[in-house]
């Protein structure tokens, strides 16, 4: 732990406990004035069995996630409000401070700006952030549409609370909250595919010519449909358009979906231009990981779908992230080495109890638990030649990439 720069400990006991702040609206104007990356602190998702709402009755805030640094390290961190954790955040004379046990910390803790660029318009009806995000402080993020149909017929994964628009939030790209409306998934996606991959070329093409990010992450994310095989038609199709307009070559690029539906899939994929996939499997051991994900494929079948990836994309193009605290971290780290063994390597992200899910009760994993993992797992990325996804300004949720670093040097 000594070795550690105060950083990442400050990081590790973030993801651990979570952070408070009083008074409850200490950001909420604060944010919304300074336009800051926020997101609301509680949230009560629920599904009717056709669509799935926030239905929280509170709007308070809280930083998305802030920067920690000092004058040789930093990194980025995800927040959650937690009334309990020693770690504690404050406005003094017009800047963010960090306190730990009430005492104040010698660190550098900002706030992250979002790109104004975000906020502009791209017709009458919808702004470049309504289909294109930044995550962290580098990684561009697509959503190939809204929602999981998972959460719909209640087969959602038991830690994950699907961040939910309310009711009254405008939602630009397809949504599974209006499949209801429609006779098959194919006319639901159909009926509004042309302008969003239009409104999707022209945001990602303004927020590239507005701003200067140091490593072009390109992340593709999407839920699950009722079947692998429609998300993946819909996913090629999304791509190939991307094509059009942009040079996939140009930026770091990765999918992360649910485990292909054929081999052929896969190769028009990469033939399109995409360096990577992910599929996660959050949980490696079969019994916990049928009874956490009751939504997700056969567990045999998912391991299966990671290693044909593998022959496709290649070893170190197949990643699979999994959540930290929730299985032994002795089978976790076996299996981690297993897969590694065969090309695929595997990343965590720290289980945070989240309100209004199964999982809520369950607590974080500590910190010692956490260093040790991840000093092992480590051990593997350098073993078999492997590397973290992403950078430290983009990782919020382990510390893979400070550990990493430090033993790269």
């Amino acid at each position: 732990m000594e070795d550690f720069s105060e950083v990442t400990k400050t990081k590790i006991k973030i993801l651990e406990e979570g952070v408070k702040f009083e008074p409850i609206n200490l950001f909420s104007e604060l944010i919304k004035e300074r336009n800051f990356k926020h997101k609301t602190i509680f949230k009560k998702p629920i599904s009717d069995g056709k669509k799935v709402y926030d239905y929280s009755p509170r709007n308070e805030i809280i930083p998305s996630e802030i920067l920690l640094s000092d004058t040789k390290d930093e990194s980025i961190v995800k927040c959650r409000y937690s009334p309990g954790s020693s770690i504690e955040l404050t406005w003094e004379e017009e800047k963010l401070k960090i306190y730990s046990n009430k005492e104040k910390l010698k660190l550098n803790v900002s706030l992250i700006k979002e790109y104004d660029v975000l906020q502009q318009k791209i017709n009458d009806e919808s702004l470049v952030g309504d289909y294109v995000d930044v995550i962290g402080m580098d990684r561009i993020s697509l959503l190939l549409f809204e929602g999981c149909y998972n959460w719909i017929c209640g087969k959602q994964c038991k830690f994950c609370d699907l961040h939910p628009k309310k009711v009254s939030e405008k939602i630009c790209k397809p949504t599974l909250n209006n499949l209801y409306k429609y006779d098959s998934v194919d006319e639901w996606w159909n009926s509004q595919k042309d302008q969003f991959f239009k409104n999707t070329n022209l945001a990602l093409d303004k927020l590239l010519k507005n701003t200067n990010l140091k490593h072009k992450h390109l992340f593709i994310m999407a839920g699950n449909l009722t079947s692998c095989r429609t998300v993946w038609r819909f996913l090629i199709e999304f791509v190939d358009n991307l094509t059009k307009k942009f040079n996939l070559q140009d930026f770091d690029t990765i999918v992360n979906v649910c485990p292909h539906d054929s081999i052929e899939s896969l190769k028009t994929l990469k033939k399109l231009g995409i360096k990577q996939v992910q599929y996660n499997l959050e949980i490696a051991n079969k019994e916990l990981f049928t009874t956490t994900c009751p939504g997700k494929i056969n567990y045999e079948i998912f391991v299966n779908k990671l290693y044909e990836a593998v022959s496709i994309f290649g070893k170190g193009n197949v990643r699979s992230n999994f959540v930290l605290g929730l299985q032994d971290f002795s089978e976790l780290l076996n299996e981690c080495n297993k897969f590694a063994e065969n090309g695929i390597v595997t990343d965590y992200s720290v289980f945070q109890p989240k309100e209004n899910t199964p999982y809520s009760n369950l607590k974080a994993p500590e910190m010692r638990d956490v260093i040790n993992f991840t000093n092992e797992l480590v051990k593997i990325y350098l073993k078999y030649n492997q590397h973290p996804i992403f950078c430290s300004l983009s990782s919020r949720s382990s510390i893979v990439n400070e550990v990493y670093n430090d033993n790269d040097k």
